[in-house]
């Protein structure tokens, strides 16, 4: 199954499980949200991000695991507080929602104890049509460890969600799902890492697409814009025109002054007293950050302050 099949199955799934649904029936994680119709418009506003297939991710995750490590230590590194991040696994497509709760709760629930540092995880993987929508979500914070190991603590109801799910004893069934939620975290910290490129990718329209959605609105849910996160060599394959001309000096490859983090020194006592010890390095780009195929259009993401909703 394809990335844009699979996407419209899961957007019509969860439409069709929302659709008039009582909020009650949902996982207890989810009504801090007041009602369903609020969960599928937000749903419907998440930033998508195919990371391609699971085997090249968790290799790519292995060779940046300490900087990961290090920048999800108090929290995750998300470039979104809303997103759907795809990818491939032998057993077929995955699917997982992360939410930051507090910028989409109610007033009231916003002023709630530890709600800024309440995250949800929502998994939609395959097989889709098995299970309720939203059925298997687990809601959980971040706890910073002196020893440098991450600490996840499980929200109460999460944990005996995943007694059932899991079929083990409850300490045992958290520990697995702790495991789960850490392997979904280092998924979207790879996103954010500045070794990687963000690419928006915009699929084209066929004619009687671009009349439906000027008429009516209604965008083909396979064709949403999502992103791809990749290095800098996939980025010039993906490119028609350096992927062609390669490195001939009649056409520049593009290239990067890649983005890093640097650590900073002792004696900066400000950065140190304030609990940093390392410092972003912004990146730059050379190179054409807009170009298109047959299929798609795409853009370089440089400014990533500037990452735009993919429902836009």
């Amino acid at each position: 199954m394809r990335f844009e099949e699979f996407l419209e199955r899961v957007t019509a799934k969860v439409n069709r499980g929302l659709e008039g649904a009582d909020v009650r029936s949902l996982p207890e994680e989810l009504r801090i949200f007041g009602s369903a119709r609020a969960i599928r418009e937000l749903f419907g506003r998440a930033h998508l991000f195919n990371l391609g297939v699971s085997e090249d991710l968790d290799r790519a995750a292995q060779e940046i695991l300490p900087d990961l490590i290090e920048e999800c230590r108090e929290d995750v590194p998300a470039p979104f507080d809303n997103m759907v991040v795809f990818f491939e696994t032998p057993r077929g497509w995955s699917c997982e929602w992360h939410l930051k709760a507090l910028p989409h709760v109610p007033p009231y629930v916003a002023s709630l104890p530890g709600m800024e540092k309440l995250r949800l995880l929502v998994d939609l993987s395959e097989p889709v049509l098995e299970s309720p929508a939203l059925s298997l979500a687990a809601g959980y914070t971040f706890v910073p460890r002196e020893d440098g190991r991450l600490r996840i603590i499980l929200a109460p109801r999460t944990l005996e969600r995943a007694g059932r799910y899991y079929n083990r004893p409850l300490e045992e069934a958290g520990n697995l799902m702790t495991e789960d939620v850490l392997k979904a975290v280092i998924r979207v910290a790879v996103i954010s890492h500045p070794a990687n490129y963000i690419v928006r990718t915009v699929p084209k329209l066929t004619p009687h697409e671009g009349r439906r959605l000027a008429s009516k609105g209604i965008m083909p849910p396979q064709k949403k814009p999502h992103y791809i996160v990749i290095d800098h060599d996939a980025l010039v394959d993906l490119n028609p025109a350096t992927r062609l001309q390669g490195t001939t000096h009649r056409s520049p490859v593009p290239h990067a002054r890649r983005g890093h983090w640097m650590r900073l020194a002792e004696r900066c006592l400000h950065a140190r007293v304030a609990g940093r010890t390392r410092v972003f390095v912004k990146e730059t780009y050379v190179g054409a950050a807009e170009f298109e195929d047959e299929k798609n259009q795409y853009i370089v993401v440089l400014d990533r302050s500037a990452l735009r909703p993919c429902h836009e």
